[in-house]
């Protein structure tokens, strides 16, 4: 892969964090489309699998994205047989969302995926590299949250 992005000469933090992110949405896409899902999807089926019984405006808080995003992901993913909709009996405007078998065996695949994407990004590098990498990118996101 190239990494010249036609930028100066410049060590451009946010060049890199581009070049990672444009090729990890590559990948996600590419594997997502077996599922009949694009790429924005995995990460609403990653946080399920870790957080069943939240609402949609939990969701939507946890990975930063507006409510119509994450209604209209919930709408596709639920017409795809991966997640269940149902109203909570204590406040019937919100929905909690569950995955359905479907949607927990693809969820072992997606951890799968992400793991090897992982592997892919951090190729060559000792444990103490990738756990320094790991506090500076979290750092770096909270960070990024006062730029909005």
């Amino acid at each position: 892969m190239s990494h010249d992005l036609s930028f100066s000469g410049e060590g451009y933090i946010s060049r890199w964090i581009y070049c990672i992110s444009r090729s990890a949405n590559v990948y996600f896409s590419r594997e997502m489309q077996k599922y009949g899902l694009g790429s924005g999807h995995f990460f609403f089926l990653r946080v399920l699998m870790s957080k069943e019984g939240i609402s949609q405006n939990e969701l939507s808080d946890i990975l930063g994205v507006d409510k119509a995003t994450t209604a209209k992901a919930m709408s596709k993913l639920t017409e795809a047989g991966y997640v269940k909709r149902e109203i909570d009996s204590l406040d019937t405007r919100v929905y909690k969302l569950f995955l359905t078998d479907n949607g927990k065996k693809i969820g072992q695949k997606l951890r799968k995926l992400g793991s090897e994407l992982e592997e892919i990004l951090t190729e060559g590098f000792s444990g103490d590299e990738k756990q320094q990498l790991l506090s500076l990118l979290e750092r770096a996101a909270t960070n990024a949250k006062k730029a909005k």
